[in-house]
């Protein structure tokens, strides 16, 4: 009887809760997620046609995304990403902590066939303080894509604000 009371007092209460914690919003699939909900639900509730893009992202680039040294992203042009407009956001998650994450406003979109194209504008940039000259940035920025993706959907650069 005591676990009878339980499910129909406690129960109800726990997922009415949790329903109200877990606000839902679209991402640029246009699923519903809840990974956003801590700074998103802010952003998304003032911009609720604005879309969400989580994307992983290795540490040193977070850190340079956060210091304001990278302003830019440079990803496969794919499916998923051809969604993103200007004034959409993109959810960077360290790769190593799961639940350390930045925010930014995607202000230019930019498409190119290629890395030599996509990173000879910015690679000073966005990569002078990790790699020591073009060569050696485009070779580990090669290593993100299989070529036959990157010949297949081209490559997008966004030009980035920093949020939080």
């Amino acid at each position: 009887i005591n676990s009878y009371y339980f499910l129909l007092l406690i129960l109800p209460l726990y997922l009415i809760g949790a329903v109200l914690f877990y606000l839902p919003y679209e991402d640029a699939l246009g699923r519903h997620d809840v990974s956003f909900v801590h700074l998103g639900y802010s952003i998304m509730k003032e911009r609720p046609e604005a879309r969400l893009l989580p994307q992983k992202i290795d540490p040193i680039y977070l850190e340079a995304i956060r210091s304001g040294t990278k302003r830019h992203e440079y990803r496969l042009h794919d499916e998923k990403r051809q969604l993103l407009r200007v004034g959409d956001y993109i959810e960077f998650q360290n790769q190593a902590k799961k639940k350390d994450f930045a925010y930014a406003e995607i202000i230019e979109i930019a498409l190119y066939p290629n890395w030599d194209q996509a990173l000879q504008e910015h690679w000073e940039q966005d990569f002078a303080l990790t790699y020591s000259d073009f060569a050696e940035a485009k070779k580990a920025c090669e290593c993100f894509y299989p070529p036959e993706e990157v010949a297949h959907y081209g490559l997008v650069v966004y030009t980035i604000r920093f949020l939080h």
